[in-house]
């Protein structure tokens, strides 16, 4: 085995040609793409490991607090923490992002060998990751060398770990039994990334769809495939630490259900085409007439089936677990592996000079010098680092400033410019890691309960902005309410990126610039927000099993930011009086955006774009039908308005979206005729039990013997959907006349509580894992500036309020908050420290057994 490393690690010598070394081993931090969030990832898992003793933790630094590692990949970044202390932590980084690259080959190799494939095999198959490594058909989470430098180091680890685990499980495949190297592989590969313990998953689906035919014909169950079974199901065992957690506390993760719309054949060149087609005919060849009972191939053509057929019916899966852009890769993976097998196959039927000139061919596969220059190029630039970038002296110096200053959260532009400038539109991301401050938004938007607020604020200050998720509309710029909301989320600080925002915020009157720069300049809040808001009665509660686009979209209105407002779910146990008069809630919104204070929701439209409708006011129900009751009543409402059309695709995955029905509020001033125009798709549109035609104009009565309600010229539209437009829905309504407009009859007032922080004087210390909070207000409602997550307990119920922050109502002057772990983590927990006893004990018995036997082999009779 020894004599094979360095055969194994030929790719690795090609691919360490091109890294320059001199620059990678430079104390300077990589800026590129979406690498700055993660030099602060590794920070906090190191604090978090190192000096806790915790791997998923609750962290400050992003999102005004979110679960670190509950929904993301430890691994790389617990090795980049452990390696920071021997070379530092931005070397370390460094190393940790060409690992996934530089590791590749040998996985490939003794991938090959697990399988008993002879020695120029194994070389090929190792040699056949360069070009995988090259691709750039799709350059974000495909495990190559662009998305790894770019980012997506997870992904890059992932695949490292998870080729041998392939090829160590059909190893066991084939000689039936269980496999330990089997089992590590595949938990470090899900470690690194969750998606590699999915294509895991999908693999053991392929055994089963084999085994259930076998059955059908031979009526015999696979007793012996047992133990190969046994491997998934122990890795599974040994990674519910994290994935219980993960299943239970999910809903507090954010969903991004976008596909990127991947064509698959136009992303493959010609040649790759050819070589994966040969490819597959060589192993239904081989598997059809010389070895029709090998498990590992017809394993690895059933894996590739289901891949197909995954990225074909992705849009039904209902997650972004397997959006297209992660299915890709996996496909693409799996045409050099049916490449690898077919040279196997090849192999054992021709000479070996005949196998070689079979071999010549790939050599169109092999990328050109221009590919590695290339590659090698961007590792120059990217390991040079921020401190290259025009904009560093800036930046260096707004960091010098921010360590001297108090602790405050800081909010940042987005900018394109920023590409240029600082390396990164996402460079800011390194100011915990540079500063121990906390900034507003950052990394792993998926691990962020309500990411769209910070998204918010940041669009309400920038030209450009993009990255909200599912629910969550982006407002057009408008430095005011920017100013506003910095004050709602506790932003102190706000760093500004071009000349035209300095002036703006300069001139609001209301801030102080501790820094101009030419790139970059500081400003602080002139009066300092406070993290707890205080409030002078109960918090009404809004009551809704899916309250979600309500929460995330409240900040679009002036009295939205600041609310008094507690969102629950389950509100049996909620006194009627405390929940949230819907008609009164409703209309406050709606008259605020009608009375020229609105702020334009643009989605990915044109951001120059302007819509002026006053019929934008959308009811919809999710999973099942509408009935008036819901409006006050329902348990499933969601209520929006926008300037936009109602476009399901921003609200509803395919996974909440197993119905829903959509209803637009009418009000007239005076009784009469209002012409409506109905722009619709997937959609059928109904006043009562009307149907109205879509694109014409229709009159809808107002008085009170038409009205829906009584005492109020009030209508509604309806709108149900029409099956299989999933995917076309949408609905706009227009009208000519002035008399009317969207709403429910009854009063603007919302009747919320004011705020009464001043005269109470809160104070929050702040810990690992712990909230300590001061006030002279006992009794009372405190709304706590750090995103809610069920594992914070205290002596009182801590509830989720406005703006995705905990509410509290103290029953003593101090009260502490703990974070803690609840039951989904003790068990997880419970589960793999079992397993993981069981595994060590069942190997050592394994070891003694076949000692034993041995030793009583060779003794002599």
């Amino acid at each position: 085995m020894l004599l094979e490393l360095p055969l194994s690690l030929l790719g690795t010598f090609v691919l360490g040609m091109y890294v320059p070394w001199g620059v990678l081993l430079k104390d300077t931090i990589p800026g590129g793409g979406d690498n700055p969030a993660h030099p602060t990832l590794m920070w906090m898992i190191d604090d978090a490991l190192f000096s806790h003793l915790h791997l998923t933790h609750y962290a400050y630094g992003f999102w005004g607090g979110f679960e670190a590692f509950q929904f993301y990949f430890p691994l790389p970044y617990v090795c980049g923490a452990a390696l920071s202390h021997v070379v530092g932590s931005n070397i370390a980084f460094k190393l940790v992002t060409v690992f996934g690259l530089l590791a590749l080959p040998p996985a490939f190799y003794w991938m090959a060998r697990s399988l008993r494939m002879p020695l120029p095999c194994r070389i090929l198959a190792g040699l056949s990751s360069i070009p995988f490594l090259f691709t750039e058909a799709h350059v974000m989470w495909g495990g190559n060398v662009y998305s790894a430098l770019a980012g997506m180091i997870g992904n890059a680890w992932a695949f490292v770990f998870y080729v041998p685990a392939f090829g160590k499980i059909l190893q066991a495949r084939r000689e039936e039994e269980f496999s330990v190297g089997a089992v590590v592989l595949s938990v470090l590969a899900a470690l690194s990334h969750f998606y590699a313990l999915l294509m895991l998953l999908v693999l053991f689906v392929a055994f089963a769809l084999e085994d259930g035919v076998h059955f059908m014909t031979s009526r015999r169950l696979p007793w012996r495939a047992i133990g190969v079974y046994a491997i998934g199901i122990v890795s599974v065992l040994l990674m519910c630490w994290w994935i219980i957690p993960l299943l239970y506390y999910r809903q507090y993760s954010s969903e991004f259900g976008a596909d990127w719309n991947i064509h698959l054949l136009s992303t493959f060149t010609t040649s790759e085409k050819v070589f994966f087609a040969a490819a597959i005919l060589t192993c239904i060849a081989d598997l059809l007439l010389v070895h029709p009972r090998d498990p590992a191939r017809s394993a690895l053509l059933v894996f590739v089936a289901l891949y197909l057929v995954l990225f074909v019916g992705h849009g039904y899966t209902g997650t972004t677990a397997f959006v297209d852009v992660r299915i890709w890769p996996t496909i693409y993976l799996s045409g050099f592996m049916l490449i690898i097998f077919a040279y196997d196959t090849v192999y054992r039927h021709v000479p070996l000079p005949a196998w070689a000139l079979l071999v010549a061919p790939l050599w169109v596969l092999v990328p050109s010098e221009g590919a590695f220059g290339k590659a090698e190029s961007w590792m120059k630039w990217n390991y040079a680092g921020i401190e290259q970038a025009p904009a560093w002296s800036d930046l260096k110096k707004v960091i010098d400033i921010l360590r001297r200053e108090p602790p405050g959260r800081i909010s940042y532009e987005s900018s394109a410019d920023a590409n240029g400038t600082l390396g990164s539109v996402r460079t800011p991301e390194l100011l915990p890691y540079l500063t121990g401050q906390d900034i507003i938004l950052g990394g792993i938007v998926n691990s962020a309960t309500y990411p769209g607020i910070g998204y918010m604020h940041q669009c309400l200050m920038s030209d450009t902005c993009a990255g909200w998720p599912l629910g969550s509309i982006m407002p057009s710029k408008d430095i005011p309410k920017a100013i506003h909301m910095m004050r709602s989320l506790g932003i102190s600080y706000h760093i500004t990126l071009s000349e035209l925002n300095r002036g703006l915020f300069l001139a609001s009157g209301q801030l102080d610039e501790l820094y101009h720069g030419r790139y970059v300049s500081l400003f602080r809040l002139k009066e300092t927000p406070s993290l707890v808001e205080v409030f002078a009665a109960p918090l009404p509660v809004f009551c809704s099993t899916h309250f979600e686009t309500m929460l995330l979209n409240l900040p679009r209105f002036d009295f939205g930011r600041d609310l008094g407002l507690v969102f629950a779910r389950d509100c049996s146990a909620v006194d009627a009086n405390r929940r949230v008069d819907r008609v009164r809630f409703f209309n406050a919104l709606i008259a605020e955006w009608d009375a020229g204070r609105r702020t334009l929701d643009l989605s990915w439209q044109d951001r120059t774009d302007r819509i002026q409708n006053r019929l934008n006011a959308y009811v919809f129900w999710m999973g099942h039908s509408i009935d008036q009751h819901d409006i006050t009543q329902g348990s499933g409402v969601q209520f929006f308005v926008g300037d936009r059309p109602f476009d399901r695709d921003l609200f509803l995955t395919s996974e909440h979206d197993r119905y829903s029905e959509v209803a637009v509020p009418l009000l007239r001033e005076s009784p009469g005729k209002s012409t409506v125009l109905l722009d619709i798709g997937g959609y059928r549109a109904f006043v009562g039990t009307r149907e109205l035609e879509n694109g014409k104009p229709h009159d809808i009565a107002f008085d009170a013997a038409a009205a829906s309600e009584p005492g109020g010229l009030f209508q509604w539209i309806t709108f149900k959907t029409t099956p299989g437009t999933a995917k076309q829905r949408f609905i706009q309504l227009s009208s000519a006349d002035p008399l009317l407009r969207s709403g429910f009859p009854g009063t603007t007032d919302p009747g919320f509580p004011e705020r009464v922080t001043a005269s109470c004087h809160p104070v929050l210390e702040r810990g690992f894992h712990r909230l300590v909070l001061h006030t002279g207000c006992v009794g009372k409602p405190h709304l706590i500036k750090y995103s809610y997550f069920p594992k914070w307990k205290a002596n009182v119920p801590v509830e989720l309020g406005a703006n995705g922050f905990m509410v509290v109502v103290p029953k003593d002057e101090t009260t502490v908050i703990e974070h803690r772990w609840g039951k989904a983590d003790w068990s997880g927990a419970f589960i793999s420290l079992v397993t993981l006893l069981g595994l060590c004990t069942a190997t050592a018995w394994r070891s003694h057994r076949r000692n034993r036997v041995r030793l009583t082999a060779s003794r002599p009779t």
